[in-house]
């Protein structure tokens, strides 16, 4: 098993996607991670408590592309691309945060559920969706004890 430490995060309910959108340029279904961006927009969702300028600095610093937070998915997108990808609800609300990972040369949301809860340890699963994209770029397992 893989162990992960993850961040403090902004923790928010799961809610279902919109209806499938259309590419502008050619009218064509788009791909659910492209839908999930065209249906929630990061100018009208925003990035919850996630804070895209520091994800931005960093990639920045690092040399890699697709650092600019004008190009960066909502939280509400994060959401919808990590359902459709298979996510489980779990037993509490999803954590996101957005960051920059030096192992993935790329911002990604980092949304995470939680699995199993046993006193004061916990496990669960978290996926790494590129921030402009939507590609799911790892799926890992963590697991936190006191």
């Amino acid at each position: 098993m893989i162990r992960t430490l993850l961040p403090a995060t902004l923790l928010v309910t799961a809610i279902a996607c919109g209806a499938p959108a259309e590419t502008a340029d050619t009218g064509a279904p788009a791909s659910a991670a492209e839908r999930c961006i065209l249906d929630y927009p990061s100018d009208t969702y925003g990035f919850g408590d996630g804070d895209p300028d520091a994800a931005s600095l960093d990639c920045n610093a690092a040399g890699a592309t697709d650092c600019d937070v004008a190009g960066f998915m909502s939280i509400e997108a994060a959401r919808c691309v990590a359902e459709d990808a298979g996510l489980e609800a779990g037993l509490a609300d999803w954590s996101f945060g957005i960051w920059f990972y030096t192992d993935e040369g790329a911002v990604a949301w980092s949304v995470s559920n939680t699995l199993t809860q046993d006193g004061p340890s916990s496990s669960g699963r978290s996926l790494r969706i590129h921030a402009t994209s939507g590609e799911v770029l790892s799926q890992l397992e963590w697991e936190a004890q006191p």
